[in-house]
């Protein structure tokens, strides 16, 4: 189907499915905080009553939210003038947001079922210095999304070129396969997905109790009373239920989110797109990325499969949930992607620096000993002299520390600093000189009376802490760190 090319001279509107769009979302906002007093309701009405006031309430609510939502249809445009992004909102109160494109560090395009049903996609920006997204336009037709993502885009790479900046890159082309996705799965934290599902299921029971007087809880313990007299049997059955659930939600959850991923590089950026049901086009601008780093849990570290944790501008006020992280089928493949950023060799742990032994003698006299003696002596209340078993938690926690303190490394180059840290799982961090914007040491009195201090770089996406280091290399660190930094009068993105 031959499309015309838009032009972005002249105001725009959103696509017509955008009403259809923003009234679904608030519907759905309604109908998560209503739907039992509505259920409620509609059970409790008689044939021939009258409805419920509630009724009332939310037909009122979603005649608002309809109205609202043709408002803001009606007095939204876009356009693009004297280089600049410029978006029209609002009706009574109206807003004009002017986002120059030389600042616009990406373009995402999003789809959810909504937006796949209708043809068009969710369209946001990231700009040079925000924390969060800056704009949003909710539905625009696919191939104008895709047009209107070309022309800031491709500002942006004419204007780095005639700059002098991102220099030629090693290219990048990734993706997924089934199998990848399955190894994925299965080596997921379904501990996390287990309490996820646990939650999940205390609100539905304690919601059916509400609105059918339905006993859950009774019901369950009517399959389980049989076995009370077996606890063998009841805890191999409940362990297995466990296990069962947790993983086939792991392996649905991963299928869903990662479902068709595919990473390559644009010169200046990186293109990733995933997701089933809510299909994402994101851009990662390489030179927003502040801290480049991976790591893998016990599991994938054994089947050589790593998670990839880029930390751009802004990170530090996302939620971690909400960050993108990039699976990688291989460690090899990290060191290829790593090259984008740090162009220096990933180091050997084996032959990089490490930390003072102090590190783990410390943690294991001021943080394990304590939580040791706090948890035998509280639960010597009910265990009595039994609890002092609980005292070998000290070993544990004191061999815990050790190999955290044998497995912390670090390196530093004529770029930057990598380390190497982790207790069962593995992560390597990269930091490059030019994105810091300070480095400091501290020190606590036990450090101060033996010549040792804490070095901290801080980036505008996080820090990076090298902990337990002799005074004097702090100090060279830091005087050198700032002499390269200053001098070599670097963009840092």
């Amino acid at each position: 189907m031959k499309h015309d090319t838009p032009d972005f001279s002249v105001p725009q509107r959103q696509s017509a499915a955008a009403i259809v769009i923003l009234i679904a979302k608030s519907g759905v906002q309604i109908a998560k905080s209503l739907w039992p007093i509505l259920l409620v309701t509609l059970l409790r009405s008689k044939k021939g009553s009258s409805p419920d006031k509630y009724l009332y309430i939310v037909i009122g609510f979603a005649a608002l939210s309809v109205g609202y939502a043709i408002i803001r249809f009606l007095f939204y445009r876009y356009y693009i003038q004297n280089n600049s992004l410029v978006i029209q909102t609002g009706w009574l109160q109206k807003k004009t947001l002017s986002i120059p494109l030389q600042s616009i560090q990406a373009v995402h395009l999003e789809q959810n079922l909504w937006q796949q049903a209708f043809g068009v996609s969710k369209v946001t920006f990231d700009s040079a210095g925000t924390e969060k997204v800056e704009a949003k336009m909710e539905a625009i037709n696919v191939y104008t999304a895709e047009q209107l993502k070309q022309v800031l885009l491709q500002y942006k790479i004419t204007t780095d070129t005639a700059e002098g900046r991102d220099a030629a890159r090693p290219p990048v082309q990734y993706n997924l396969t089934i199998g990848d996705l399955l190894k994925l799965s299965l080596s997921a934290n379904h501990l996390e997905a287990f309490l996820i599902l646990f939650v999940l299921s205390i609100n539905i029971l304690d919601d059916l109790r509400k609105a059918f007087e339905f006993d859950g809880w009774g019901w369950m313990e009517s399959i389980f009373g049989d076995m009370k007299d077996n606890m063998v049997a009841l805890f191999s059955v409940v362990i297995l239920l466990v296990a069962v659930v947790s993983v086939g939600f792991s392996v649905i959850r991963v299928f869903i989110k990662y479902y068709d991923f595919k990473m390559d590089s644009g010169g200046h950026q990186w293109r990733v797109s995933f997701g089933l049901f809510n299909r994402q086009q994101r851009i990662i601008p390489i030179p927003k990325i502040q801290l480049f780093s991976w790591h893998a849990n016990y599991v994938r570290r054994k089947i050589n499969f790593w998670m990839l944790d880029l930390k751009t501008l802004g990170d530090e006020k996302v939620q971690p949930k909400q960050r993108l992280k990039i699976p990688l089928t291989g460690f090899q493949s990290a060191v290829n992607i790593a090259a984008s950023y740090q162009q220096s060799p990933v180091f050997d742990p084996a032959q990089g620096a490490g930390i003072e032994p102090a590190y783990w003698q410390r943690r294991t006299l001021m943080v394990s000993l304590p939580v040791t003696i706090f948890v035998a002596a509280f639960a010597a209340v009910w265990l009595q002299w039994q609890a002092l078993w609980l005292l070998a938690l000290l070993p544990v926690w004191a061999l815990q520390n050790f190999m955290r303190y044998q497995n912390f490394k670090w390196f530093a180059n004529h770029e930057g600093v990598q380390l190497h840290k982790g207790l069962w799982g593995r992560e390597y961090k990269l930091l490059v000189w030019k994105k810091i914007q300070q480095v400091s040491y501290a020190q606590s009195p036990y450090q101060r009376r033996h010549q040792l201090a804490t070095l901290q770089f801080t980036t505008a996406a996080g820090a990076v802490t090298l902990p337990y280091l002799p005074l004097e290399v702090c100090r060279r660190m830091v005087n050198g760190v700032l002499y390269t930094v200053e001098s070599a009068n670097e963009k840092w993105m």
